[in-house]
């Protein structure tokens, strides 16, 4: 595993799994607006789920909602160049969890 600037290449299983619970949750919720909430240490998503969903709202721990824009700034770094339409697209879904890392410092 090479590692980047911009993380691991390819990104850990860790933050792979983190940035895919949170994109099958945009996926779902394409055309909607959604609310997503970073949830405090005392509060845990119930019985070993990884985040709280509730309908268009999302509770998403700090530590996944890291691990998830690592491995979104990996993605959009790799397949950024790429002239293949599904690189294309894998750099633009990325850019959702770049910039929402951008607001949850």
């Amino acid at each position: 595993m090479a590692a980047t600037a911009w993380g691991p290449q390819p990104p850990c299983p860790e933050h792979t799994h983190a940035y895919r619970i949170v994109s099958d949750f945009f996926q779902k919720h394409r055309r909607d607006v959604v609310e997503i909430e970073v949830l405090p240490p005392a509060i845990a998503p119930p019985s070993g789920s990884p985040v709280l969903e509730d309908g268009l709202c999302l509770g998403v721990p700090k530590r996944l909602l890291a691990a998830a824009f690592i491995a979104a700034c990996s993605i959009f770094f790799d397949k950024r160049t790429s002239s293949d339409p599904s690189s294309v697209e894998a750099a633009l879904d990325a850019t959702v969890y770049i910039i929402l890392g951008a607001f949850f410092p």
